[in-house]
Order: C-alpha cells, then sequence, then structure tokens
C-alpha cells in the first residue's frame, strides 16, 4: 500500500538506457581472473638448467620443487674449469639437495601482495662430491671423495608460466651461475 501511494520511488529506481549500456560495458571488459602478476608466480616441478663462465666454467642440472614460501631442490654441479684449461688443478661434480626460502613469497603470503616478476631465495645444499684430475697421483685418487656445503642466494625473473630465469651465488666453484628453469 505505502508503494502506491508514494509514486517517487519508481522515478528513483528507473535508470536510463544510456547508463544502463554503459555499465554493461564497463564490466564487460573487466577481467574476473588474477592480474598477470599472480599468474606468474613460478611454483610447482622445474628443471634446472645453468652454466657459468663468469668465476670458471662450469654446468648446473637439476630438479627444484617451488612453493610460496620454500623450494626443494636436488642439484648436480660441475667445475669444468680445470678440464677446458687443460690445467692440473682438480675438477669436480657433486650431487647437492636443498632447500631455501623465498623471502618475498611471505610479502605475497602475509601481506596478500601480487608476485612482482622476481623472487629472492636463501638456501643451503650439501652433499657429497667427486674430484678427480688429469695427472691424479694416489695421494689425489684417495682425496676423491669430498662433502660440500654450499650456502646460496638466488634470484629468479618469470617472464612467462613456462620459463624462469634465474642467478645464483654460493660458495662453490664456480660461484656465479645463471640459467633457466623449465617447467615441467
Amino acid at each position: 500500500m505505502f508503494l502506491f501511494l508514494r509514486k517517487d520511488w519508481l522515478n528513483i529506481c528507473t535508470v536510463s538506457t544510456p547508463t544502463w549500456l554503459t555499465a554493461v560495458l564497463v564490466f564487460s571488459f573487466v577481467n574476473p581472473r588474477p592480474v598477470v602478476g599472480q599468474r606468474l608466480e613460478p611454483i610447482g616441478s622445474h628443471l634446472v638448467v645453468g652454466i657459468s663462465g663468469i668465476d670458471g666454467y662450469g654446468l648446473q642440472l637439476g630438479a627444484i620443487s617451488a612453493r610460496t614460501l620454500y623450494a626443494t631442490e636436488l642439484v648436480l654441479l660441475s667445475d669444468l674449469q680445470p678440464l677446458l684449461s687443460g690445467s692440473d688443478a682438480r675438477s669436480r661434480a657433486v650431487l647437492m639437495p636443498g632447500v631455501s626460502v623465498r623471502l618475498l613469497g611471505f610479502e605475497r603470503l602475509i601481506g596478500g601482495a601480487p608476485y612482482r616478476g622476481y623472487d629472492l631465495d636463501v638456501g643451503f645444499r650439501a652433499g657429497p662430491g667427486l674430484s678427480f684430475s688429469q695427472n691424479e697421483t694416489q695421494a689425489d685418487k684417495d682425496r676423491r671423495f669430498e662433502l660440500v656445503v654450499e650456502p646460496f642466494v638466488r634470484m629468479t625473473a618469470a617472464r612467462s608460466r613456462k620459463w624462469i630465469w634465474y642467478s645464483e651465488a654460493g660458495i662453490s666453484r664456480p660461484n656465479v651461475r645463471v640459467g633457466l628453469w623449465i617447467r615441467y
């Protein structure tokens, strides 16, 4: 009964056609998916392929499982400098499991911030190594196996969901490495 007594409510509730059409057009261009940065966060399983040419020549191969706050990995790191230069120094191949803390992951988890396109990891690896040289003596053969411990810092930059660039620095030779994470 109240609605029929006051007819002003009808004028308030009606929206003109141009306003209605404008609202439909505006909301049709709004993307309901997350922003691009949030979709690029490199989480999941990746193959690691890297090289070094700054502080010696080397190769890094492995697998990494990255999450928002941490990453676990298994890396084969080789120092090829003595083999390529022909010196009597010892070449080395090390198989190291490791773990790293993703520092900007706390910002994303606690603060709800979007992925910035890069991340910074601080981690630790340790594992057995096999070193060898071209002219080994019996003493060199006796010292062939070693335990390698490596703290490291890594920066990753995601430009697509499948390819993530990384650069890292550690204390094991070669100290500086760059390469790709390839999602599988």
